[in-house]
């Protein structure tokens, strides 16, 4: 048989404040626990979400150690009032999913974000897109703005476009004048975003994709956007249980010392809104 029987639980913890909300709005998220439900299978565990809106996170403490629960995995928490320092972490294995996570040190495993957007920009100019701007909230562990960075260094600086980091704190409306502002001025021929929103600006300006301006998103499962990167995140949700089905076998429990980071890449899918350049 290549499944063992189960013989303990992995801990998917949940504080978001409205549950239902983590794997329904993010379908990347969904895809995480689909591929560390199935990969935990595999290897012998029942992956169980517990929500910290219903038992406070003392509490479910007290119930890990109960039922002998060792592995903890910590899921993204960028909309979250999650506080980490009320476990005593000292007791588990723990891995968390996405690099966005304040509090003591962790494992983590996330997306390639720097290559899947270098990805991305390569795609876009084989495509034949001369002038590609990027489009993105600001979020100082999101990586996809630094890989368009560096992709453009191979450019003659004169073809270079400004990145557009919004502010993720204004209005909508706020970001819509910034972004129309930006549009005027660089006139793009191709945009790569990781801003779900950014479609409905440019629909909202009556630009037309792809006639208008052509669009690609670093995340095809979280956007209205059919071009750009699969993250891959059902593999990263396998990835975070091998790592930490690891973790436990060897008994490697708390913060460590040194945090190990593994991303998994990406792949490009093509789609009606980055066509090629006729």
């Amino acid at each position: 048989s290549h499944t063992k029987p189960i013989q303990s639980v992995i801990a998917w913890i949940n504080p978001w404040d409205d549950p239902d909300r983590l794997r329904q709005h993010h379908n990347e998220f969904d895809l995480y626990w689909q591929g560390a439900s199935d990969c935990a299978r595999r290897l012998g565990y029942q992956l169980e979400s517990f929500n910290t809106t219903e038992i406070p996170l003392p509490r479910l403490q007290s119930i890990f150690k109960a039922r002998s629960i060792q592995g903890l995995l910590i899921p993204p928490l960028r909309e979250s009032t999650f506080e980490l320092g009320q476990i005593d972490w000292s007791s588990f294995a723990i891995v968390r999913l996405g690099q966005a996570v304040a509090g003591p040190k962790m494992h983590f495993v996330g997306s390639a974000q720097l290559a899947n957007a270098m990805l991305a920009f390569d795609r876009a100019r084989a495509l034949g897109y001369q002038r590609i701007g990027f489009v993105c909230e600001y979020w100082p562990k999101r990586l996809f703005g630094a890989g368009y960075s560096w992709a453009q260094r191979a450019l003659p600086e004169t073809s270079r476009l400004p990145l557009l980091a919004l502010n993720s704190e204004d209005s909508f409306e706020c970001q819509q004048t910034v972004f129309e502002a930006w549009l005027q001025e660089n006139q793009p021929d191709a945009i790569i975003t990781d801003n779900s929103e950014t479609r409905e600006m440019l629909e909202n300006l009556s630009y037309s994709i792809p006639s208008d301006v052509g669009l690609a998103t670093t995340s095809v499962h979280d956007t209205r956007i059919d071009t750009g990167i699969d993250q891959s995140p059902y593999e990263i949700g396998r990835a975070a249980v091998r790592m930490l089905t690891a973790l436990i076998a060897e008994k490697s429990f708390g913060p460590p010392e040194r945090c190990n980071e593994t991303l998994i890449e990406g792949k490009w899918i093509d789609g009606t809104m980055l066509p090629r350049v006729k």
